[in-house]
């Protein structure tokens, strides 16, 4: 697709991908997930000293003495700071992202690193994950960068620091060090997800030692020991019988699978990133769109979801990966089961990230309860700065999250608009040579229907696909006001209208009853309900329920009644389930006093 050459990078999706995301400056979004994207820019973006304190650790490289990961950060952070920059066109936040750029390049090293570890004291920890997060943040800037001059600057910065990988990783033989035990952390799992930046720095440079090295990475495998690539290529193990089970890192290795993928067309790359893809949606994604039940890794956790475990679960970064990941899949083929998955992480494990109260001392949380359990119990990824002051892993990482949700709403095939999810905005772009504009309004995901009209169509019929949600089993359709009897086409109604047609979409939301799974390791697992309405997952919270945590009666079916409750929230109902009457909000928006008392449930046992 055209839209891809803006940034080199990318081009060879052209060949292999049946959707995209539109390009900067198309899509002027009105509605709730456009204001989870605005929302880390005063939140976070803008903070100049943070940025400071995510450079300071490449000049005094403190990661030595722990093995820590303060070197992701900055890339983390940059990476999600574009893709909020994409869907915002926020100035400010344009003007602090080339200022933390320069402020980086400034301190590269003289022989070519960008390390928080001493040279000597480097390949260890998270020393190349770290580097892959600088590769990244460099390389998504690109696609934003105005200044030629500056971006020969960053090209320049980033192949010699690449080269620098080259000179010291690779095969034993040559005397080097192994992908997989240049750390000392699983296996080398994390060391291997380098792989995606490589390719996208050959797409753009196209160098010959930057595929090599790609090519050198996927013949080791991702872990040291055991084949993940065969193993997903084989697709007879899911990925929590692994022997590694590292869900964030392990989902980030097959990012990068799949852009090498796309540029070999490797038929067996492709088809191990699919098997992996679809494996991980079997067996491993839970009601609100994540994965990890057991800290965070893959642990089979559609079954585990309703087994109570004291420790972590639930990740933002995990989240946020598995979100990518989907995009990729999405892209890749069309796949309206991609959509699904998106939409349930973004309206719940990522919505429901959000510090938008402040309470806490970090604009994201870092993981969430499924069982009786309350909010901000840990920073993940915790590392301390020089001056006392710290960050975290999921902080780092999730505008690029909340960026990703407003970005998939809106998308395009060779010629169509796509619309996977729906909230208030204009459309303007250009598809296929054409200029089409669009509008859609709707209180959508509190309410089901939605109104589209066609506001130019470019001279010609314009091809628009509206996603049916999995949840949606009953719909009407009107066109100009007349009742259209459309079938779904794998996930879509295809539709082609003309400029000044208006398309209405009705969709039901009953509440969706969803009994948790046989956990063979724990009978009492299996007598949990957990209540859906469209894509939101809806909790109790301790604040409008003095019940939360006792069992509740179930007949079958439940339906919903209007509620107020004494907080903001997308949607509050009273749920009515055999001889039980629940007050319940979106999951996303309960438990945000962060402590105990507004404890919040999802999973509910039964009497």
């Amino acid at each position: 697709m055209k839209q891809y050459q803006y940034f080199s990078a990318y081009r060879t999706r052209e060949k292999t991908d049946k959707m995209a995301a539109l390009p900067m400056g198309s899509v002027h979004g009105r509605g709730y997930l456009h204001q989870m994207a605005v929302y880390p820019i005063r939140a976070q973006l803008l903070d100049n000293p943070m940025w400071m304190h995510f450079i300071e650790p490449y000049v005094s490289h403190p990661d030595s003495a722990d093995k820590g990961w303060r070197g992701e950060y900055w890339g983390k952070m940059m990476r999600g700071g574009v893709m909020t920059y994409q869907v915002t066109e926020d100035e400010t936040l344009f003007s602090t992202l080339t200022d933390a750029v320069k402020s980086l390049l400034a301190v590269q090293g003289t022989d070519g690193r960008f390390s928080t570890y001493e040279a000597g004291r480097d390949l260890t920890g998270w020393d190349l994950w770290s580097r892959k997060y600088v590769m990244l943040g460099m390389l998504f800037y690109l696609q934003i960068c105005r200044d030629e001059t500056l971006a020969d600057k960053i090209r320049d910065a980033v192949c010699r620091h690449a080269d620098v990988i080259i000179r010291t990783v690779g095969p034993a033989d040559e005397g080097k060090t192994e992908i997989n035990k240049a750390t000392c952390h699983w296996n080398g799992l994390n060391s291997s997800s380098i792989l995606e930046p490589f390719m996208l720095l050959y797409n753009l440079t196209g160098f010959q030692r930057y595929l090599d090295f790609a090519e050198y990475i996927v013949n080791r495998g991702f872990t040291d020991g055991e084949d993940l690539i065969a193993l997903a290529y084989e697709g007879k193990l899911y990925p929590y019988q692994y022997a590694v089970t590292k869900a964030y890192e392990m989902m980030s290795c097959f990012e990068g699978l799949l852009e090498y993928a796309r540029t070999t067309g490797d038929n067996k790359a492709f088809t191990a990133v699919r098997n992996f893809a679809r494996l991980v949606r079997e067996s491993d994604v839970t009601i609100i769109g994540c994965c990890g039940c057991t800290h965070e890794l893959f642990d089979h956790s559609r079954v585990r979801q309703a087994t109570y475990y004291e420790g972590i679960m639930q990740e933002t970064c995990v989240t946020v990966t598995w979100m990518k990941l989907c995009m990729q899949m999405l892209c890749l083929d069309g796949d309206a089961a991609w959509a699904d998955c998106m939409e349930i992480s973004a309206y719940n494990a990522m919505a429901a990230a959000l510090n938008s109260d402040n309470v806490t001392g970090l604009p994201f949380d870092s993981y969430q309860p499924l069982l009786v359990g309350a909010r901000g119990r840990v920073t993940g990824g915790r590392m301390i700065f020089a001056d006392g002051t710290y960050y975290g892993c999921c902080a780092a990482i999730a505008s690029a999250g909340t960026a990703l949700a407003e970005q998939f709403s809106v998308m395009q095939t060779e010629d169509a608009v796509v619309l996977q999810t729906y909230q208030p905005c204009s459309v303007k772009a250009q598809i296929a040579g054409r200029n089409v504009a669009l509008s859609c309004v709707t209180a959508y995901p509190a309410d089901g229907t939605v109104a589209v009209t066609v506001e130019e169509d470019g001279g010609t019929a314009l091809p628009l696909w509206l996603r049916l949600p999995s949840f949606c089993h009953r719909y009407t359709l009107f066109i100009g006001g007349n009742a259209a009897d459309i079938q779904p086409d794998n996930g879509y109604l295809k539709l082609t209208l003309h400029k000044g047609d208006t398309v209405a979409l009705c969709m039901e939301m009953p509440i969706a009853v969803h009994k948790a799974e046989v956990n063979p390791d724990d009978p009492a697992a299996e007598r949990h309900v957990a209540f859906m309405r469209g894509p939101l997952v809806l909790a109790r919270d301790a604040r409008i329920s003095t019940d939360v945590g006792t069992p509740i009666s179930y007949a079958g079916t439940a339906d919903a009644a209007p509620a107020v409750v004494p907080f903001p929230c997308q949607w509050a109902g009273k749920i009515i389930c055999g001889k039980s009457k629940l007050t319940m909000t979106d999951f996303a928006s309960a438990g945000k006093t962060w402590n105990d008392t507004s404890l919040t449930e999802v999973w509910m046992p039964l009497k």
